[in-house]
């Protein structure tokens, strides 16, 4: 039987002894930013459809517990950027697994809810949906002396890797079909479900942007391996173009309330509570105060004329 023990890492050799890893910096640095923006818009997205009346479809609630498995995923980023900000660089694997598991629940959940909210949408125009059970399972090998930077896809180091980026993309390119299954339908039924249309768009830009960014970082991980580049490359790499993911992440608030006018009335609600009634009003949309002054000027210049 061959041994699992990969071959000695360049990358650990050069900053074991915490050295700071000054390439990674301006990574780890913009995607702590867009991780601490695309969590809280994720919450607010939650926020927004647990006090919407208006938010109650099985879509709706996909959607939330998206947001709240997407930002359970990228915590792990706040994790990555500690190590390297320390300068301490590396965990050994099963430290870095456990480490993960939240993050890595946050992932496949995340993943699997892109896919099955678009089978919801697919189904509300075709059969009534009453029930989704989504199944996961895992398993783990521990390899002690296996020395790695946390990154989240780490905590499933080796060939679980390979079985979960298929797995990924089967879901994510699934429910990229879908949507273009239910776009066909759109066009050539007249009398198609209201509520099939009404999240069609932004949930498929949704669904495009985290298409891209995990081809992108898929791209990124092939190459490295084919051209055999140095363990420094093979890790900066990925690390960069792996800033989609978190930008797709941190995208629904932003994406929902601009596509969607369920979710931008349900935002100017909730935001309308909170003393900020003049936000998420569409541009056609004139605001109340100029109609009511508007009407006084009227009212005011009738008896003179």
């Amino acid at each position: 039987m061959e041994s699992d023990q990969p071959p000695v890492n360049m990358l650990y050799e050069k900053y074991k002894d915490h050295s700071i890893m000054s390439v990674a910096m301006p990574a780890i640095s913009l995607m702590v930013v867009i991780n601490t923006i695309g969590v809280l818009a994720n919450v607010l997205v939650i926020l927004i459809t647990i006090s919407s009346k208006n938010l109650r479809s099985t879509a709706n609630f996909l959607l939330a517990m998206q947001c709240f498995f997407d930002s359970l995923h990228v915590t792990a980023h706040f994790y990555l950027a500690y190590v390297l900000y320390s300068g301490k660089n590396f965990d050994t694997l099963p430290t870095c697994y456990h480490v993960m598991i939240g993050p890595l629940t946050g992932l496949n959940f995340g993943m699997g809810l892109i896919f099955f909210t678009a089978f919801d949408r697919l189904i509300s125009m075709l059969l009534p949906i009453r029930h989704q059970q989504v199944a996961v399972f895992g398993k783990y090998e521990e390899y002690k002396d296996t020395m790695v930077v946390c990154l989240i896809i780490e905590g499933i180091h080796g060939t679980p890797t390979t079985i979960w980026s298929m797995t990924a993309a089967i879901l994510v390119f699934g429910a990229v079909f879908i949507y273009i299954v239910i776009g066909i339908c759109l066009r050539c039924k007249i009398d198609s479900a209201i509520t099939a249309k009404k999240l069609y768009k932004s949930l498929f830009i949704l669904c495009i942007l985290m298409m891209f960014s995990w081809v992108m970082t898929s791209i990124s991980l092939v190459l490295c391996a084919v051209l055999k580049l140095p363990d420094e490359l093979a890790f900066f790499i990925p690390l960069y173009t792996g800033i989609t993911i978190n930008i797709a992440c941190a995208s629904n608030f932003f994406v929902l309330t601009r596509y969607s006018s369920d979710y931008r009335n349900s935002a100017r609600e909730f935001f309308s509570k909170l003393g900020f009634p003049n936000l998420f009003k569409s541009p056609s949309e004139p605001s109340r105060t100029f109609e009511k002054s508007s009407r006084r000027n009227t009212i005011t210049i009738t008896p003179v004329e």
